[in-house]
């Protein structure tokens, strides 16, 4: 276990040096995480979810460490009922980020987690073959800190390993994570 965990902390430094090369910034030094001493899916870490946001994106007026502008979030996830999964988010929230007292802690893991799976309060819409957006009902816009949308995309990571498919398959992550991140940027400067 000890060996899985030190290879998912490389790769989560990994994914976080591309992030800095196309002009993300990590929020916060350590990753999100679901634990609880409670409940037993609690007792081992199977989610881990790093936020990122752009440099370019002014500082928020009031609240330090957060900017104005969406958050980037990645998630890999090793549920116990699917195949593990690298989850690619975009969270929009409204222009003034308003809502926001302080930038998200470690524990708000479940604010990133639950937007992109099939939760209640949340309603999913296809785009494209790979891409989904998650709108929040009423309740859920004001619980998630004023979350307008969230567009995502979900790659298994059992076919990011097919050697047949991907000789390398860290490679094969980080320059699609890359790409993801050039067109997120690309389409945030279109907006503006």
């Amino acid at each position: 276990m000890g060996q899985s965990y030190k290879n998912m902390h490389k790769f989560l430094a990994e994914l976080n040096a591309v992030a800095s090369e196309e002009g993300f910034v990590p929020m916060l030094d350590r990753f999100l995480q679901w634990r609880s001493d409670r409940q037993w899916e609690g007792w081992l870490i199977w989610s881990f979810i790093t936020l990122l946001q752009r440099k370019a994106d002014p500082a928020h007026a009031s609240v330090a460490g957060l900017r104005q502008g969406s958050i980037y979030c990645i998630e890999v996830s090793f549920e116990m009922e699917s195949d593990p999964a690298l989850y690619l988010s975009r969270f929009d929230y409204d222009p003034s980020v308003s809502t926001w007292t302080g930038p998200p802690a470690v524990t708000d893991h479940w604010a990133y987690f639950y937007p992109v799976r099939p939760s209640p309060g949340f309603q999913i819409t296809k785009l494209s073959e790979q891409l989904f957006v998650s709108r929040p009902d009423t309740k859920n816009k004001a619980r998630y800190w004023g979350l307008d949308k969230v567009v995502f995309t979900k790659t298994e990571l059992v076919s990011v390993d097919d050697q047949a498919k991907n000789p390398q398959p860290g490679v094969a992550v980080l320059e699609g994570f890359a790409e993801w991140l050039t067109r997120c940027t690309k389409k945030e400067r279109e907006r503006s």
